[in-house]
């Protein structure tokens, strides 16, 4: 069974997870993966992926850029730079009476003057010169201990009694002055207004990228538990709540990412250490909030979480929602051999390393008094002198893989509608679908319908086909596979490109071309498909 485990010790972030998956693939899967994330399709949205070092561990940072500029640096944050999100209403005021501590992002001279990165120039003075698209009073980098804001990335609103004029997305004109106290006071006189974004306008943006529908599907569904938790606090229902437009972007990139990686990898189970949340408290209107913030504590309910001397909100919302939706079980690393270790980088530096792990492998079969447990069936090799373990199987009879198989009679379906439920179920990530005519009570005529799909998959799948057939009951069956290694390479031939797809393992080594490639040449040229074969070279 392939593993994906997340070490959560500094907690979790929309980024840092996304950072944290890339950094554990090979090389090649690495670069395809990064062209699937450049071509998503989002308006004004480009990722950068850069080498990041924490207590001297090497990693990836992975940081989205809206119109050029880093969302993290332009909002409030307390520990992963730009990953802290709230969606709120309008009612939803922060105020900014709380303390900063500020690195190299941000320094401050405290005679009126801040210089900010290249980004923002501040003087306080009465007067902010920032980059040519992101002109505010506010919009700088901060690093909180006790009382901290939540400027939470995308999706905070703030009503600071002061008006914010927006032209592509955050332009701000203030004439003000800012005070440094031991709580940071920001004096203003003026109101904002922000460009907001509904459920369902989020839902349109999702439609329109240049991803697959069952990746459609898993954006939607983690904007949802995030809207649900806001719903929650705020006391009211979804669809009144509304998400920051410039972090709307920001988190649609972040999230969206995590699920393609996350697709990518194709685990077959996803497990997580418990989450450490952090500490402190958040100064808002209403009054002072602990660590974690209610939408946040909201969405981790029912997931075993834990907090430090940290100070600082550690999981954001984003981060909680994709660990919900993906995350099959909590616990500490199982027995497993690891493949691939990745690292996802926060911005700020701790005495701890401020990162996400991630480690991909597999189920080692071992049991808690380390004797292997191989299955009778497997076939065992006469090699064994040299063997840690010898009753264990060598690497190639033991069970790599597991699959769901969930299965239901049907006798009360059109084929038409059997036809459309398949389509429905292939789109949500189902790995095959297919029917087997069955006899059924009363002597019907009836199909077996048999839908195999990744145990992470397996939740989503039985609401799928619950919603598209008219049956009452699944059955579920786990099922170990053995499998062959497969890669793809792209081949030039006198007739255009061709994808030649390879297997290997278990002393067997083959290849074949990709049927969809050979079948689209003979329609661009009028050749059959054998004359295209014979011209091609395959046998």
């Amino acid at each position: 069974m392939k593993i994906l485990y997340l070490d959560l010790g500094m907690g979790a972030a929309g980024d840092m997870l996304t950072a944290a998956l890339l950094d554990a693939m090979d090389e090649k899967e690495k670069e395809e993966a990064i062209k699937d994330l450049s071509a998503l399709n989002i308006p004004d949205v480009r990722f950068d992926v850069e080498k990041s070092v924490k207590c001297g561990i090497t990693g990836t940072h992975v940081s989205v850029k809206v119109h050029g500029t880093d969302e993290g640096e332009g909002l409030h944050e307390d520990h992963h730079g730009h990953e802290h999100q709230h969606a709120h209403d309008d009612f939803h005021e922060y105020d900014h009476g709380h303390q900063h501590e500020h690195d190299d992002f941000h320094e401050h001279d405290h005679a009126h003057q801040h210089a900010h990165d290249g980004f923002h120039e501040h003087d306080h003075a009465h007067q902010h010169e920032h980059d040519s698209f992101h002109e505010h009073d506010h919009g700088h980098y901060h690093e909180h201990e006790d009382f901290h804001e939540h400027s939470h990335e995308d999706f905070l609103e703030h009503d600071h009694g002061h008006h914010h004029e927006h032209d592509d997305f955050h332009e701000h004109g203030h004439g003000h002055q800012n005070g440094h106290d031991d709580f940071h006071g920001h004096g203003h006189d003026h109101e904002h207004h922000h460009s907001h974004a509904s459920l369902e306008k989020i839902n349109s943006i999702v439609d329109s990228l240049n991803v697959s529908d069952p990746i459609k599907s898993d954006v939607r569904s983690i904007y949802k538990i995030i809207a649900t938790a806001e719903g929650h606090v705020h006391n009211k229902p979804i669809t009144d709540i509304h998400f920051h437009e410039v972090g709307t972007m920001d988190a649609i990139a972040d999230i969206t990412a995590a699920c393609i990686l996350i697709r990518r990898i194709g685990a077959d189970k996803i497990i997580a250490s418990p989450i450490h949340v952090g500490s402190g408290q958040v100064r808002c209107a209403h009054g002072i909030l602990p660590v974690p913030a209610p939408a946040t504590a909201f969405i981790l309910k029912g997931i075993p979480m834990y907090s430090t001397d940290i100070k600082g909100e550690l999981c954001t919302p984003t981060g909680a929602a994709i660990l919900k939706y993906f995350v099959n079980e909590y616990r500490s690393m199982p027995s497993m051999t690891s493949d691939n270790i990745g690292y996802g980088m926060g911005f700020k530096d701790f005495e701890r390393a401020n990162c996400v792990r991630a480690i991909i492998g597999h189920d080692t079969n071992i049991t808690s008094s380390n004797n292997y447990n191989p299955s009778p069936d497997m076939a065992m090799s006469n090699d064994t002198a040299e063997r840690p373990y010898p009753d264990a199987p060598t690497s190639q009879s033991a069970i790599n893989d597991s699959i769901i198989e969930l299965r239901c009679n049907i006798d009360d379906m059109t084929g038409e509608e059997i036809g459309f439920a398949f389509e429905k179920l292939l789109e949500a990530g189902a790995r095959d679908v297919f029917s087997t005519p069955i006899t059924m009570k009363k002597n019907r005529p009836g199909i077996l319908l048999t839908v195999i799909c990744s145990v992470s998959d397996r939740d989503m799948m039985v609401k799928n086909i619950f919603k598209h057939t008219t049956t009452i009951g699944i059955r579920e069956t786990v099922c170990n596979r053995y499998i062959l290694s497969r890669e793809s390479e792209t081949l030039n031939t006198p007739l255009g490109q061709v994808r030649e797809k390879r297997v290997s393992g278990y002393g067997i080594s083959r290849s074949k071309l990709e049927y969809d490639d050979i079948v689209k040449i003979a329609r661009n040229t009028g050749m059959s498909i054998k004359e295209v074969k014979d011209a091609i070279g395959v046998k």
